[in-house]
């Protein structure tokens, strides 16, 4: 009963006092989001396309991977080999430098990429070994394009 009762508008109103929305601010701090979108990511649950929380989730989950893979290759990405790719050349090049760099981001690239490809229906791999540079550009091309 007491559960019930915290979802009464009382208890809202108790809890946040005289607050606008905008003083509420993220009730978490940014570590727990990354803990939140590693353990999404970490999920053998599969996605749901139809959900506009999939697409925040994916959005969310490039930007932690490319965050963690940047650490190590964020200085190749100035060569002048990279510069006349698309944005989904530059992603899927970087993806494929965290795959080369270690074993552990290589794991989170497939996982990311496992997610998206759920999300938007294709075929998912099952080994970084099939993450091509060229197959990454295209499923992010895809989800670029995504409406």
């Amino acid at each position: 009963m007491l559960f019930v009762k915290t979802h009464f508008m009382d208890s809202y109103i108790n809890t946040i006092g005289d607050s606008q929305w905008q003083q509420l601010g993220d009730p978490l701090p940014a570590s727990s989001n990354e803990k939140l979108i590693e353990r999404w990511l970490a999920s053998d649950r599969s996605v749901n396309p139809f959900n506009p929380k999939t697409w925040d989730w994916i959005n969310a989950g490039l930007q932690w991977v490319l965050k963690k893979v940047m650490a190590g290759a964020g200085a190749a990405l100035q060569s002048p080999f990279v510069m006349g790719f698309s944005l989904a050349d530059k992603i899927a090049w970087l993806l494929r430098k965290g795959i080369d760099a270690t074993k552990v981001a290589g794991n989170w690239v497939l996982r990311l990429m496992r997610k998206i490809m759920q999300a938007l229906r294709i075929a998912v791999v099952n080994t970084v070994k099939e993450l091509t540079h060229a197959f990454m550009r295209r499923v992010l091309e895809q989800l670029m394009q995504k409406d």
